[in-house]
Formats: structure tokens, sequence, C-alpha cells
């Protein structure tokens, strides 16, 4: 850091601080809180200065960004938690009704899955009954308030196309289980294995 910088930001922080002083001897009350406010805004933004300008001040923000991100992650659940999650895959599983005529068309009764690269997995073995592909792009998510007892499901949209066309739109919930349903009209071919 400059030594210009430096000086800026303890002038910086001077002005923040004689600004709270201010702050403490003004006779009203509306002048003390709007000095103050200013006051601890000058000092932060003086603290700042000197963070953003230092390589220190910059490990320093970059090593916090990463711990509190690890620290998000590093919550492991609780045996209760991982339970309540597993009913509800299970309920959310043995909601659907593959045989319907909507399934898979509708958010009422989406296709199941266990992740979103289960998703990606069933999508690549789906086809037309005459054995076509489809390419696909995720068109958005519902959050659907209550399926089948279960409170907050996410339930995303894919545009199926065919030969670059739109085909249909399919609906499936990534929070239950994999399985070997198509939607009415469609089918799934094996899974390739890798030799």
């Amino acid at each position: 850091m400059k030594k210009s910088e430096i000086i800026s930001s303890l002038v910086i922080g001077l002005i923040g601080l004689a600004l709270g002083a201010i702050a403490l001897a003004a006779n009203s009350t509306a002048a003390k809180w709007i000095l103050g406010i200013l006051a601890v805004i000058i000092i932060i933004i003086a603290i700042l200065w000197v963070l953003i300008n230092s390589k220190a001040g910059i490990d320093i923000i970059a090593k916090g960004i990463v711990k509190i991100i690890k620290k998000s992650k590093e919550k492991p659940l609780s045996e209760k938690e991982r339970a309540a999650m597993a009913r509800k895959r299970d309920i959310l599983f043995d909601s659907q009704r593959p045989t319907a005529s909507d399934y898979g068309y509708t958010d009422f009764n989406p296709i199941m899955t266990s992740s979103i690269s289960s998703t990606d997995e069933y999508l690549g073995r789906l086809r037309t009954l005459d054995g076509s592909s489809f390419t696909w792009e995720r068109t958005g998510s519902l959050s659907v308030t209550e399926h089948c007892g279960v409170r907050n499901v996410i339930i995303d949209s894919y545009q199926l196309y065919l030969n670059g066309v739109k085909f249909k739109t399919i609906y499936i919930c990534p929070y239950g289980h994999n399985h070997s349903y198509a939607p009415e009209g469609m089918m799934l071919v094996k899974e390739e294995k890798e030799e």
C-alpha cells in the first residue's frame, strides 16, 4: 500500500472520528443520530479502503469468505434430519402415478429422480417410441407448497427437442428415487455400461 493511500485512509478515519465526537456533543437527538450514522459509515469506508488496497487486506477478505463457505458446507445433517429427508424421498417416490396419462407432463405427477445428475442421466436415456433421442433445456423450477403431504417441493420443467424442434415439456422432481418409468408416448433405453 502506497504512503499516499495510507495517509488518505487515516484522514478519512479521522474525519469519521471527528464526526462521531460532534455527534456526541450535539444538542438535538436527530443531529446525534444523523452525525453518528455518518461517522460510522465514514469509519467503515476508511477500514475497507485499507483492506481493499493492501495485499494483506485482500488476503483477509478472501480467507474470510472461504471460511464462511466451508462452515456452511461442513454442518453435517443429524440422524433425525437424514431420516426426515429419506421419508420425504420415499413419500414423493411412492406418490407417483406412472401409468397415468399425465405422468411427467404435469407438476402434479412429475417424474422422480434422485438428483440433478440422475435427471441428466434419465433424460439421456429417454427416447421416442421409434428410438429417437432428445436434446433438452431446463426451462425453470416450480416451488410447490405441498405435494403429496411433503412441503416445499421443487419441480423442474424441461423442454424436450427432437431434431432441434420443440417436442414436449416434461416435469421432473429430483428429490425422489431413480426408476424406469417413461411418460406416455416415450420409452427409456437401458443404461450403457462403460467398459
